[in-house]
């Protein structure tokens, strides 16, 4: 998210995704019960910071917003999931 806050720190009226509280506490206790092993994706993919999160994607988009991809070295449940919604696949 640095990368995210930094990228848009350049740009005029930047929208970045906020989680609410609630999927935000959500998610930490998910990553302490699983305590740094890989959280399984049918399990991420019903976590309220997930669905906030493609929500979220859908509305700007929709909007007609430029949507930077500032991506990175690998994949992950989220990062498909905002690839499959901003450019309507996974690759």
């Amino acid at each position: 998210m640095d990368k995210v806050t930094k990228v848009a720190g350049g740009l005029k009226n930047p929208e970045i995704f906020k989680a609410s509280l609630n999927a935000i506490t959500e998610w930490d206790n998910l990553l302490k019960e699983y305590n740094g092993k890989l959280i399984p994706e049918e399990i991420v993919k019903k976590t309220k910071i997930f669905q906030e999160n493609q929500k979220w994607i859908k509305e700007v988009k929709g909007k007609g917003y430029d949507i930077l991809d500032t991506g990175g070295g690998s994949t992950s449940t989220f990062y498909n999931m905002e690839k499959e919604v901003v450019y309507g696949s996974k690759n």
